[in-house]
């Protein structure tokens, strides 16, 4: 009996610790019809660049291609979709906020991921 209780609470706490390091895609700033596949993905910690960290293992996740895909320079190009545009000029503004001193630490693809995925580093970024 004790050692069925005693497998019972370690299975509490694995499934505890496991679903911390989950997030829901509903706090993610994702772009207007863009979907995610997985009702709890892993999110890649990219805070390492301030902390002088080494960098996460799980680094090679966080490739995307909305740095490439989007011109935040050239917002009128979107004006027929009124939701994306305003997605973009919401991403503008976070890129524009973000201090010289991070801006030099983190690559475009880096800063689009920390936007989408990571609200409160992306907080850091711009306070």
């Amino acid at each position: 009996m004790k050692l069925k209780l005693l497998i019972l609470i370690q299975l509490l706490f694995l499934t505890q610790a496991y679903s911390q390091n989950k997030y829901s895609p509903q706090s993610f700033r994702l772009p207007p019809e863009v979907k995610i596949k997985t009702k709890h993905p892993s999110i890649v910690d990219l805070s390492y660049k301030l902390t002088n960290n080494e960098k996460p293992h799980d680094y090679s996740n966080i490739t995307n291609t909305y740095d490439k895909r989007y011109d935040l320079n050239n917002l009128s190009k979107y004006e027929s979709n009124p939701e994306l545009q305003a997605y973009l000029k919401e991403a503008a503004k976070f890129f524009n906020a973000i201090k010289p001193k991070f801006r030099s630490l983190y690559s475009d693809m880096e800063l689009w991921y920390i936007y989408i995925y990571d609200v409160n580093l992306s907080k850091q970024l711009i306070l």
